[in-house]
């Protein structure tokens, strides 16, 4: 623009002026959008009558400043913005002081101290939820020493819910709930409370301005999930899927849950149907690179193990396993899944040699990352994937010699989100894929003999 290759005073204040046109425009967003939450049209109609009231109140005009501060605290209550009514009533109250009316005078000093009470209640309630989150959120060891706390905060949460029936508390004491029983893997608690939650809000028993009810109906089709109930869920995904925005991050995070229930039920052309109206979808371009190559991976599961390789149009499925290294730390919670499809791949190909450098891989990657609770499920199909080298891909050998391992696998629980990595099929299922495959491998070479 200005013909100079050094960043001169001119362009940084274009870029100032810029920014603050931006900001300015915010005044403007609209909050009756349907991928808008309710509650943020609430807050923002609230805070701005307030901050006019303010500006009204300044220049000495108190009667309008009161229909102001009245109209806002309305709002606010509606949705229970406690800390925004305290603010109006604080207002209303000195207006009434200076214009000497008794009764209002009176009426909101008593509303002040009884929303004052609320608002003290959610404030202590904030200060035990962040406490605890920032200990969850530090890491795998700081998680494990902070989970006798985290159940100890719930419990206090839901004391201060039933005494005070603040939405801000129980809010607070939702997500940690259910944070929790993530992390110790109880999902059908999970099952039982977001359907008591929905249920709760469909009798008008939550604030309708406020709750997350689409949050709350893709943690229940999450959890059924990872409880294995997976015809429930894919019911209630069925049913739900209506209520996420096609161009929304929540709409591509809703059906990443719904295609793995499919695909754990072992639905795979119906799994098919649903990555395909994914990759349609006009704004999946738009989504970041991991989660399209999330993505990606879905589909080289899904090519590995459908039953009509012609539905899987314009996909290689050796480019996608060659084009990625074994594991990175970027694919953190894709590893072992791109390990394990990899393995696969040269199994398919009868290729030893590959596969004898993937044992080395797999051993490496075991005792590096591994060692920590929540990892015998990967441990043991892990001994399974390496017994087919060792067995020299001989199907009775590695029956002989799997069958306990196999056994273990089937009865040893998936871990709660704490230390979970990603099955995109079962390890069961894929192991039972692994075998069939060579046993057609044997197949034919009996008949080539």
């Amino acid at each position: 623009i200005y013909a100079d290759e050094e960043v001169g005073n001119k362009y940084k204040m274009l870029k100032s002026r810029l920014k603050q046109k931006l900001i300015n425009h915010l005044y403007f967003l609209d909050y009756d959008d349907v991928g808008v939450k309710k509650a943020n049209k609430y807050e923002h109609e609230s805070l701005n009558n307030l901050f006019l009231a303010r500006i009204f109140l300044k220049e000495g005009d108190k009667e309008t400043a009161e229909k102001l501060l009245i109209k806002s605290k309305l709002m606010a209550e509606k949705a229970e913005f406690n800390a925004i009514i305290v603010d109006c009533l604080i207002h209303l109250r000195n207006i009434y002081a200076d214009l000497c009316r008794p009764k209002l005078y009176d009426s909101a000093l008593a509303s002040l101290a009884k929303y004052r009470e609320i608002l003290r209640a959610e404030e202590q309630a904030n200060d035990m939820f962040y406490a605890i989150k920032i200990r969850l959120n530090k890491s795998v060891r700081s998680r494990r020493l902070a989970m006798g706390e985290a159940k100890e905060t719930v419990q206090e949460l839901h004391e201060l819910w039933r005494q005070y029936k603040s939405f801000g508390i129980f809010e607070l004491y939702y997500h940690l709930n259910i944070w929790y029983l993530e992390l110790v893997g109880d999902f059908k608690q999970i099952i039982k409370i977001t359907k008591e939650t929905e249920q709760s809000w469909d009798k008008n028993h939550l604030n309708d301005k406020r709750f997350d009810h689409r949050f709350n109906k893709y943690i229940r089709v999450y959890a059924h999930l990872r409880a294995k109930e997976y015809n429930d869920g894919l019911f209630l995904a069925e049913q739900y899927i209506g209520y996420f925005n096609r161009t929304s991050n929540n709409w591509f995070a809703f059906m990443e849950n719904y295609f793995l229930l499919a695909m754990h039920s072992k639905r795979y052309t119906y799994a098919l149907e649903l990555m395909n109206s994914v990759f349609i979808n006009s704004f999946f371009i738009r989504l970041g690179e991991q989660v399209q190559e999330r993505w990606s991976w879905y589909q080289a599961y899904l090519d590995f193990v459908i039953p009509n390789k012609n539905e899987m149009k314009d996909f290689s499925f050796r480019d996608i396993i060659t084009s990625n290294p074994s594991y990175s730390r970027d694919k953190l919670g894709f590893n072992i899944a791109i390990i394990i499809l990899q393995f696969i791949y040269y199994i398919e190909k009868q290729d030893i040699d590959s596969l004898l450098y993937r044992v080395e891989t797999i051993k490496r990657y075991t005792t590096s990352h591994l060692d920590v609770a929540g990892s015998e499920r990967v441990k043991l199909f892990f001994k399974l994937l390496i017994l087919v080298v060792n067995a020299d891909m001989d199907v009775e050998q590695i029956k002989v010699k799997g069958n306990k391992t196999f056994e273990k696998l089937q009865k040893t629980i998936p871990p709660g989100d704490a230390f979970a990595e990603i099955e995109i099929i079962p390890y069961e299922h894929l192991w039972e894929i692994v075998m069939q495959k060579l046993e057609q491998f044997e197949g034919s070479s009996s008949n080539l003999s």
